[in-house]
């Protein structure tokens, strides 16, 4: 009885070894869990972007006629990052790839990153799914939304052929492939090519129309003053110095013994 008290006592303090010190591995690189709702908050403010771009400029590549039909083999590879939009089938979600299990997406908690989609978008969230590939090694998020007044340009790719009149059929979903148990960084850089990366001008457009030359004045220094004189350094009174933070020591100043500070604590 006493020696499986020991090994179970062993166990548990084997778990966490050393509790003070700082997980480098989650922080700030913590993994997102594949079944998180920190994965739906980390991707629904960028589907705003996404929707925002795709009604006044054309995107190519982002609509598509029917889903990409990828090797088993090269799903691993080449499905992670693919971002694309689809037209809404009647029964629900279009399977993205057969075999894929679907799973609803109905917690509040996960469900509540979604409203600025219709609140800036006049679109209702109709859906949201997840399929998971069944090695479970790639997951797929698809956000369906229905129709809206939107007002979109007559060649933005929300009015193309592969989804026809928004209002009329029945709305689009937004398919996402990624990796699970990555972190958020990774997850969120496929979208990032949605954002325009260029410069604007217009902080300097105010000084079109005025005539200004920028001048620069040399500095003025006052016959008398003098320069601040350094802190004296004051040497340690004892081997037990204590944190050299508190005497702002510099490194490399002579204040004690070597083994005290910087090779251990600092």
């Amino acid at each position: 009885m006493l020696s499986r008290s020991l090994v179970r006592l062993s166990r548990s303090n084997g778990k966490n070894r050393f509790p003070s010190v700082v997980s480098y591995n989650r922080l700030p690189w913590e993994q997102l869990a594949a079944h998180s709702n920190q994965v739906h908050a980390a991707v629904s403010p960028h589907y705003d972007q996404i929707l925002s771009l795709a009604s006044q400029r054309k995107l190519p590549q982002l609509v598509k006629e029917e889903h990409i039909q990828i090797p088993e083999l090269h799903q691993l590879r080449l499905l992670p990052g693919t971002v694309y939009i689809m037209k809404h089938s009647e029964g629900g979600h279009a399977q993205p790839i057969p075999n894929w299990e679907k799973k609803l997406v109905t917690d509040s908690h996960a469900t509540q990153y979604y409203g600025s989609v219709g609140l800036l978008h006049h679109l209702n969230v109709a859906e949201i799914a997840t399929f998971v590939s069944p090695d479970l090694r790639i997951y797929c998020n698809a956000v369906t939304v229905t129709p809206s007044g939107r007002q979109a340009a007559s060649d933005a790719p929300l009015k193309s052929s592969s989804i026809g009149e928004i209002g009329v059929d029945g709305g689009f979903t937004i398919f996402q492939y990624y990796r699970p148990n990555r972190p958020a960084a990774e997850i969120v850089k496929p979208l990032m090519a949605f954002y325009r990366h260029v410069p604007t001008l217009s902080v300097v457009n105010d000084f079109a129309g005025k005539s200004w030359t920028p001048r620069l004045d040399a500095p003025v220094r006052s016959p008398t003053a003098k320069v601040t004189p350094n802190k004296p350094f004051v040497p340690p009174q004892s081997y037990l110095y204590g944190l050299a933070e508190r005497r702002a020591v510099i490194p490399g100043d002579s204040y004690g013994r070597r083994s005290l500070m910087w090779g251990n604590w600092f």
